[in-house]
């Protein structure tokens, strides 16, 4: 049996379904393991998106233990500067389901689950679904670090492409889902944070791709 043989059978065990209040201890162990504490977003925030927006809060179930989450948000448009990004701000305040601009606010995994093909089969299933149910959604935009290079693959991958940059934005050694941050000592200083988006045709035939169908 070949690699990709053995990955399609490890697939076959995760699931997907919606974030609920009861999985907020596992969602914070993922965000605790993936990202640094000055990133690390807060129990209140999360909880608040499930809230306001709980068709865009996903979470990753391997052989049942949650072990990664995705989760979004609905603008009106496609905002400029540093303000709508900043951490721990407030879905309450920038959600609107009649918005046509899907902004993918945080996706993580734990590091058992990198290198499995995962982090690009959750990001494909979970944007899939909010596709589905939301045809006003016209693209989408996402913040990443300059430094997050198998974050930046996947999302090239699902077609997205740089737009402008936040100079600054995230605190050295800041790692995301792929990136082995064990090895990582913090250097002090900022990173950019580099502002992608995609049309919606784009990303569903992107999603298509990894899935296997059309969304």
């Amino acid at each position: 049996m070949n690699k990709a043989e053995l990955n399609n059978i490890e697939l076959h065990k995760v699931e997907f379904r919606n974030a609920c209040a009861g999985d907020i201890d596992s969602i914070m162990d993922v965000e605790r393991e993936a990202f640094i504490p000055e990133i690390n977003e807060s129990r209140s925030v999360f909880l608040e998106r499930m809230n306001v927006f709980p068709e865009g809060f996903f979470v990753l179930l391997d052989e049942g233990e949650v072990c990664g989450y995705f989760c979004c948000e609905i603008w009106k448009d496609v905002p400029s500067g540093k303000l709508s990004f900043v951490l721990g701000h407030s879905a309450a305040a920038s959600h609107c389901y009649e918005g046509g601009v899907l902004y993918i606010s945080s996706v993580a995994l734990l590091k058992k689950c990198r290198g499995r093909g995962l982090g690009k089969r959750m990001f494909a299933e979970c944007v899939s679904r909010v596709l589905q149910k939301f045809p006003g959604v016209r693209e989408c935009v996402l913040l990443v670090c300059e430094k997050w290079g198998a974050a930046r693959r996947i999302y090239e991958d699902m077609s997205f492409c740089e737009y402008g940059r936040l100079e600054d934005f995230f605190p050295s050694a800041a790692r995301a889902f792929g990136e082995g941050r064990d090895s990582l000592e913090k250097t002090g200083g900022f990173d950019c944070g580099i502002l992608m988006k995609t049309d919606r045709e784009s990303l569903e035939k992107s999603v298509g791709n990894v899935s296997g169908g059309n969304v």
